[in-house]
């Protein structure tokens, strides 16, 4: 998992880095917020996946894990 974030993070930095600079005064000032964000969101989305994994088939987990942008639409 740590691979493929370090993967996309390196091909989406080159279409980013010219919005980053021009923000980054502002994104510095809510560094707490983003931080939080990243943790509650990602961090804590596959901690919490990967987790469940060990007490459900996989079956299971691909479901809930495919429905997710359904769930955020709604």
């Amino acid at each position: 998992s740590f691979l493929r974030w370090c993967t996309a993070f390196l091909v989406f930095l080159p279409f980013a880095w010219p919005k980053l600079h021009k923000e980054w005064p502002l994104l510095r000032a809510r560094m707490p917020v983003v931080i939080l964000m990243a943790l509650t969101g990602v961090v804590g989305f596959n901690t919490f996946l990967y987790i469940a994994l060990h007490y459900t088939t996989s079956i299971n987990a691909s479901l809930v894990n495919s429905s997710t942008p359904i769930v955020i639409c709604i």
